[in-house]
């Protein structure tokens, strides 16, 4: 059950921060042409997502298995975030960023950690309420 969950916060994160970054950091109107820029923009960046993102959040739950509650929440978000800002400093290290592509990386980063913690939690606590989880 855990990688129905993960495939679907995967999807719906990716979705909800790409449509949320356009709109805010890239001024976009919204009309056809943003629902196919949000779609290519989420399939350029599924490689990060699936290469980075996953391993983090399986990661994060190993972690915080051991805590339950608003505590385990509240140590997954900070998991999530950190990984998410530390992102930049990584690719940094295989590709020459300047500040304002670092800068960008950055919001991306932490816009796409938190949507994915923040999902991960809201179908975690649905699945549990139907015993599924």
């Amino acid at each position: 059950m855990i990688i129905i969950r993960k495939f679907i916060t995967i999807i719906l994160a990716t979705l909800i921060s790409m449509t949320l970054l356009m709109l805010v950091l890239f001024d976009e109107s919204l009309d056809l042409d943003f629902v196919y820029t949000v779609l290519f923009t989420s399939y350029m960046f599924s490689p990060f997502i699936l290469l980075y993102g996953v391993p983090v959040t399986f990661f994060s739950d190993y972690v915080t298995k051991q805590f339950s509650g608003v505590k385990r929440a509240f140590l997954a978000m900070i998991f999530h975030l950190f990984f998410g800002g530390i992102f930049p400093v990584l690719l940094g290290l295989i590709q020459d960023l300047s500040k304002t592509e670092a800068n960008e990386v950055f919001i991306g980063a932490i816009t796409f950690s938190f949507f994915f913690w923040a999902f991960d939690e809201v179908i975690r606590r649905v699945l549990s309420t139907f015993h599924y989880y």
